[in-house]
This record gives C-alpha cells, sequence and structure tokens, in this order.
C-alpha cells in the first residue's frame, strides 16, 4: 500500500484526493460516489447490491459529503437571507 492511502475496514481511502476505492473484485476504481461508477461499470450490480455485499464500506467519500454539506448550508443561509428581506418589506 502506498503512503497516499490508508486502509480503513474493507476499503482504502486515498488521502491524497479523498477518494473511496471499489470494492467489487478486480475493480478497484478510486471514485467519489460509488453509485455512479457501477452504473457506469459494472453491469448487473445496483447500490443495494453493492451495500449488501461490502456492507463495511463506504459509499461517497467524505471530501463529496462535505461539498454536498457546505452546498446545503449556503442554500439555508441564501434563503434565509430571502426570508428576512421579506418579513422586513412586508411589515
Amino acid at each position: 500500500m502506498s503512503d497516499a492511502s490508508v486502509k480503513s475496514a474493507n476499503n482504502v481511502v486515498s488521502k491524497t484526493s479523498g477518494k473511496i476505492t471499489c470494492q467489487i473484485s478486480g475493480c478497484g476504481a478510486q471514485v467519489h460516489r460509488i453509485e455512479s461508477h457501477i452504473a457506469e461499470a459494472h453491469d448487473g450490480w445496483t447500490l443495494a447490491r453493492y451495500r449488501a455485499e461490502y456492507p463495511d464500506a463506504p459509499t461517497i467519500s467524505k471530501d463529496l459529503l462535505e461539498a454536498h454539506q457546505k452546498a446545503h448550508q449556503k442554500k439555508i443561509e441564501e434563503f434565509k437571507k430571502v426570508n428576512d428581506s421579506a418579513k422586513i418589506t412586508s411589515t
């Protein structure tokens, strides 16, 4: 194993790219989202099957999850600003 990755449960998570490794035999692709990867690269596989066969393997990278959370928080903050502005102008 290289210095750029660490073993965690049954998966390898890259320290440098933040990607997760596909656990399907012989694959090893480094991806941020397993569902997209298996749809493109593994005929007959679904996210449900992947989770059943590799229950300890992550299906989304930490980096992608954090990006989604930041985007969601930004939308909430923008909504609050719009909502607050509407309250001020309607009084």
